[in-house]
């Protein structure tokens, strides 16, 4: 098995271009580093090094063997980084605020691996619309929010705050399972015209029927109004209207209601915000957030849903996967 000491000491000879200047970065002597590299190619079987008459040089080999010498340094630096950030929250609070479906899917998520790492960070959350907690972490009442944008809008501003993008969330229509519309793959703005909306009583929520209400070339007539999707579901499954739901609250949505896709794909970009001055708490949360967004399901475009019980499942994978 190679030795990844040696590794990384290749990698120093390779950087300095001589066995003396890696030997007096290392606080080595320049024989001890040769005995290293001896034991090296004793190890390889292969020539890593040639001398030359003024230093030396890697070999395809060496540099190959120098390369992981790299990597492995850079492991141990995020290491050490990470061991920090640990140590350095040992305590305090982390306050959230989180519109209601993130409230209900990412943030057990993410507050979960933040609690195993941090079991001495006392964490609270506070359900609010993006407006609203982002003026609460300006005023310092919260430490990060959760919000969300609409690629068609500028959505609520944000630019005086450090904004950590996270998920795109497609936007469904829900409609009853008996209704005309339900067995289509996908609908067209256009096709919605004569439906009547249950709609949100927050406006940043009620733009994005505005948006397709526009494309499709009609005014929405909106019979309900209700933040609750649970409630929304039971009342589209009762055939009382359709609504806009978007796949993170797709779990509330019951068996009897089909989702469907737009033509024109709708998403929501859901980021998470805080002050440029942050805590180590809110540092090590957005790192969380930075590493569990770095995959996620795949777009729902590329797999469209029709029914709630198959978004239910995507949804699934979205929030336990979270990445994106």
């Amino acid at each position: 098995m190679l030795d990844a000491r040696r590794l990384q000491l290749l990698h120093q000879i390779g950087s300095a271009g001589s066995i003396t200047a890696a030997a007096r970065s290392l606080s080595y002597t320049p024989s001890a580093v040769s005995q290293q590299v001896a034991a090296l190619e004793r190890a390889t079987g292969m020539q890593l090094v040639v001398r030359l008459p003024r230093g030396v040089r890697l070999t395809d080999a060496g540099r190959a063997l120098a390369d992981h010498g790299a990597a492995i340094e850079r492991h141990l630096h995020q290491a050490e980084e990470e061991l920090e950030a640990v140590r350095a929250v040992g305590g305090g609070r982390l306050r959230i605020g989180a519109f209601p479906s993130a409230g209900a899917t990412l943030v057990p998520k993410l507050v979960s691996i933040f609690t195993r790492r941090h079991p001495g960070v006392e964490v609270t959350l506070e359900i609010q619309e993006p407006r609203e907690s982002l003026d609460a972490v300006r005023a310092g009442l919260l430490d990060v929010a959760l919000i969300f944008t609409y690629p068609f809008d500028d959505g609520p501003a944000a630019a005086d705050l450090v904004v950590e993008p996270l998920v795109a969330d497609e936007i469904f229509v829900a409609i009853a399972a008996d209704h005309e519309l339900a067995g289509r793959p996908e609908l067209d703005a256009r096709d919605l015209a004569g439906v009547p909306w249950l709609v949100s009583t927050d406006p940043d929520c009620a733009r994005m029927l505005h948006h397709i209400a526009a494309e499709g070339g009609f005014e929405p007539r909106t019979s309900f109004k209700s933040d609750d999707y649970l409630t929304v579901g039971r009342l589209v499954a009762a055939g009382l209207g359709a609504a806009l739901v978007p796949r993170l609250a797709a779990d509330a949505m019951p068996a009897s209601v089909r989702l469907l896709p737009l033509r024109d794909s709708l998403v929501r970009d859901i980021a998470m915000a805080s002050a440029a001055e942050a805590s180590p708490a809110v540092g090590a949360m957005l790192a969380i957030a930075r590493d569990e967004s770095a995959q996620s399901a795949p777009s729902a475009r590329e797999r469209p849903t029709t029914s709630a019980t198959a978004a239910r499942a995507e949804t699934s994978s979205l929030t336990n996967t979270l990445r994106r």
